[in-house]
């Protein structure tokens, strides 16, 4: 993925409580098929982009995944379709009541009252210590992921990249 550039969402991590990073060393993903369908709303293709991405980044990290593993990771998020109503004319515009114009359009023949509508995408990647269950980090990504259905594969793999730029823990090392 060389050359990619940092995607236009909105990275947030945090670190929850004190835990010791330098004793995971093993990781595996909680099933997002036990989980309601308002916490992962990502269609198969884009799961398997997201399941893919986080896996590469723990691997980067020196961790290995496996069956009862140190650490649990838990993935949320989807996307959402924003609407924004632009706001009405001013009702003492002259042009509301020129003949063959009126007050839900502009004299050039477009709607003034057109929606606007966005594509939210927020990606969670939460950490859990698998003993205890407890969530001891998590990572966020919000924004407008992408216009271009070609391109949701790369900006899946680098809001993950940017989310995980914010964990700076490698496998069994202290910090």
């Amino acid at each position: 993925m060389a050359g990619a550039c940092k995607t236009s969402m909105k990275i947030q991590a945090d670190q929850i409580g004190s835990p010791k990073f330098q004793l995971y060393k093993t990781y595996m993903f909680a099933n997002p098929k036990n989980m309601p369908a308002s916490n992962f709303s990502f269609s198969e293709e884009n799961q398997k982009f997201l399941f893919e991405a986080v896996a590469f980044e723990m691997n980067t990290r020196g961790y290995e995944s496996t069956k009862g593993a140190d650490l649990i990771i838990r993935l949320q998020g989807g996307t959402s379709i924003e609407t924004e109503r632009g706001a009405p004319p001013p009702m003492h515009d002259p042009m509301m009541f020129r003949p063959g114009f009126g007050p839900y359009y502009h004299p050039y023949g477009y709607r003034m009252y057109d929606d606007i509508s966005k594509k939210q995408t927020t990606i969670i990647v939460d950490i859990l210590e698998a003993q205890t269950e407890k969530l001891i980090w998590q990572g966020v990504a919000s924004g407008v992921l992408t216009k271009k259905k070609d391109d949701v594969e790369l900006k899946i793999r680098e809001a993950v990249k940017d989310i995980f730029e914010k964990y700076p823990f490698k496998a069994g090392v202290s910090q």
